[in-house]
């Protein structure tokens, strides 16, 4: 972070140790073993089904976006277990790219968002596979429906919509939070912004009551200068913000204990920054550092808790030798983006799977 008092408060607890081989997730896996506004609309269009895959209700998944199996340029959706076994896609081919999946708190279905032309929308799908529908579409003056996030009790999706900028490549003319309530198909919006505080990413506490999201701010030119993590209670609006301006805070999620973990700088566009991951309470104290890579070479992004809370998901992006990222950026033969698991208390940095899977933004099945 570039703030002064919120670097000194990261010294606290932030050593951790490098990554170790991925024989330590033998005793992961067996605990996971074990354990309508204006512009979207609800819709139910069906797209050719999936070949459904064997995936037992009470298996434990990782769901992530990589790139397709037939095109760099398109992201779709793959499933693997925390031992490495049973990697296949979710859904079908597609020109269009699907990525950011969310569980259902009962572990039964996936949202996700998925492109069409110059949009996206929001969408659902069985964990086998089966049953792909779109819940929300995204029409004039929506520019984008993405972060979906379900709610506690699995019967409500919050998710962030931009509009249409005012001319061609300006920034979007609005960014509100929504959700969709699945029995009745009905949206509706938490609370909007304007153009030069744009907001995103917002997910729910567990208890429902508040949101943690991410707010940036923009220049008059439409560059962002300064982003932080921000708590909303959805009874009153009272906010509070828990990071400085200068953090860059992004992709907040809450833990079963209350706590939040986040990313800074880098997991978003410029990697010569540093990019880590840190906990903080939901009053703002209690910022601590789960990760230390250097700036420039090593970056993690999109955090997600386990469901029972003993470890967090996220991405760690490096080049293969060692390198600036910069210099392998976007170099298949370079470039690593793997999912990586680390505990709350900072030790057991390593990859989540025995075999190594490259991909981001990993979310572990919830297992009943």
């Amino acid at each position: 972070m570039k703030a002064k008092n919120a670097e000194s408060r990261l010294k606290v607890n932030a050593a951790i140790p490098r990554e170790r081989a991925v024989v330590w997730l033998a005793a992961t896996a067996i605990v996971l073993l074990a354990a309508c506004g204006s512009g979207s609309s609800a819709a139910t269009s069906t797209p050719t089904q999936a070949a459904v895959a064997s995936v037992a209700k009470s298996d434990p998944w990782i769901v992530y976006q990589w790139v397709s199996p037939k095109s760099d340029y398109v992201t779709t959706l793959y499933l693997v277990r925390p031992d490495g076994s049973g990697l296949h896609t979710l859904l079908p081919d597609s020109i269009w790219s699907r990525y950011s999946p969310a569980w259902s708190p009962d572990g039964q279905r996936i949202a996700f968002t998925a492109d069409r032309g110059d949009r996206s929308d929001l969408w659902v799908v069985n964990a086998d596979g089966s049953g792909a529908r779109r819940i929300v579409s995204c029409d004039e003056p929506c520019n984008t429906v993405k972060s979906a996030d379900w709610s506690p009790d699995g019967r409500r999706i919050l998710f962030t919509q931009d509009d249409l900028p005012a001319g061609p490549g300006g920034v979007p003319t609005g960014f509100e939070f929504k959700v969709l309530d699945l029995a009745s198909n009905a949206v509706t919006t938490i609370f909007s912004e304007h153009e030069d505080m744009p907001v995103e990413g917002a997910r729910w506490s567990p208890d429902g009551h508040q949101i943690a999201f991410r707010r940036a701010h923009l220049s008059p030119y439409g560059d962002e200068i300064g982003a932080a993590l921000f708590v909303r209670n959805l009874a009153d609006g009272h906010e509070r913000q828990l990071t400085a301006w200068d953090s860059f805070a992004a992709d907040p999620d809450w833990g079963p204990d209350g706590r939040i973990v986040f990313n800074t700088l880098g997991g978003l566009g410029d990697k010569s920054n540093a990019a880590n991951l840190y906990l903080i309470e939901p009053d703002g104290t209690g910022l601590r550092a789960l990760t230390t890579y250097t700036a420039g070479i090593k970056v993690g992004a999109t955090p997600r808790w386990t469901p029972d809370g003993s470890a967090i998901l996220f991405t760690q992006e490096e080049c293969w030798d060692g390198g600036p990222i910069a210099a392998c950026l976007g170099d298949a033969g370079r470039w690593l983006r793997q999912l990586a698991t680390i505990k709350p208390d900072a030790t057991g940095l390593a990859l989540a799977t025995f075999t190594g899977v490259q991909g981001a933004h990993p979310e572990l099945r919830p297992v009943h």
